[in-house]
């Protein structure tokens, strides 16, 4: 049994009825595994499927750029990536590509309000679906792999990159 120090500094013992709730619902796990397999599948395909409707939409009104030629726009110096993260903690993230040479706010450098505003401005002006300027990267997910390899640190590509999570997405 491990003890917990309290404010008083007399160790606290922990309550046994968490050990028995745990014991008590351990014949569950199975059933509750069996259920979160097939419930993440789905959720993944129905993911899967918006992303391509909305890279579908972008396309039609002509804002959308094939991934081999924003690679080759990039690594001759033109451009920055943009990447369009769905929450703080993980994924998908969108990437993008824009002429223009966003303001770059590094993280833990300035306080959550104005990184809030950062985020809200970037996706308003480039990533928003009626008025942004920004193009989506178009292609597999081989391709969309391979660009995030070359963003990442150490790559000998002359790579540029902003990242920010999602106004639409924050939680």
């Amino acid at each position: 049994m491990i003890a917990t120090a309290q404010a008083s500094g007399k160790p606290r013992k922990p309550k046994k009825y968490v050990l028995v709730v745990g014991i008590m619902l351990l014949p569950f796990m199975p059933i509750i595994a069996a259920i979160s397999f097939p419930a993440t599948l789905i959720a993944f395909h129905f993911g899967r499927r918006r992303e391509r409707r909305f890279a579908r939409q972008l396309t039609a009104l002509g804002r959308s750029l094939p991934i081999h030629d924003a690679i080759s726009r990039i690594q001759d110096g033109n451009g920055w990536l943009l990447r369009e993260w769905r929450s703080r903690h993980k994924g998908p993230v969108r990437t993008w590509w824009t002429a223009e040479a966003p303001i770059t706010i590094r993280r833990g450098t300035v306080d959550d309000d104005r990184r809030g505003s950062f985020q809200d401005w970037c996706a308003a002006r480039y990533t928003d679906k009626e008025t942004g300027s920004a193009l989506p990267l178009i292609g597999t997910d081989t391709e969309l792999r391979a660009v995030r390899v070359l963003c990442r640190k150490g790559s000998s590509a002359p790579i540029r990159v902003v990242e920010f999570v999602s106004p639409r997405r924050r939680k």
